[in-house]
């Protein structure tokens, strides 16, 4: 029988391998991998912790690489609902659950959705450095990160399509 640390592993390296599948465009194999992965992280941390969370993300983006954006939007909401309920939306990783959102909402073409979850990914994002880099590390670290600009790119993009020329 395998302890929690060896189920763990296994739902590590089932992660790893979606993600290979991903990369590889075979979707069913990265969601097969992913849903056994998920089984394993609910048996050891339970339904609704941080840990499937990120199962959930990732589900979410395998569905938005298959243009199905309802199961996507379905996986990006759960996920973000069991970060929002752990209060870890200013992480690192649960930032990315903003810009997975922002650009999905703007792949269905719900510009205004799309604007909402920039600017909270953006401010998630900004919130990661300053709460974990200060003085001048925190400037060498928001330095080292170009995309930084490029998400502001991203904002004046979502304002051009909405037609709003001065906010962009």
């Amino acid at each position: 029988i395998k302890d929690d640390w060896q189920l763990d592993q296994e739902g590590i390296k089932l992660v790893g391998s979606s993600r290979e599948y991903f990369l590889n465009q075979d979707y069913v194999k990265s969601i097969n991998s992913l849903n056994k992965a998920l089984k394993i992280k609910k048996e050891i941390y339970g339904e609704a912790t941080p840990q499937v969370a990120l199962i959930y993300s990732f589900l979410g983006g395998v569905y938005s690489s298959m243009y199905d954006y309802k199961k996507a939007l379905f996986f990006y909401n759960k996920s973000y609902k069991i970060l929002e309920k752990h209060k870890v939306l200013s992480t690192r990783h649960s930032s990315y659950i903003h810009h997975n959102l922002s650009f999905l909402h703007r792949d269905m073409g719900d510009n205004k959705q799309a604007l909402k979850y920039m600017k909270k990914y953006i401010s998630a994002k900004e919130g990661y450095y300053i709460k974990n880099y200060i003085g001048n590390e925190l400037q060498i670290q928001l330095g080292k990160d170009v995309s930084i600009a490029e998400d502001y790119r991203d904002v004046a993009l979502i304002y051009l399509s909405l037609k709003e020329y001065k906010s962009a």
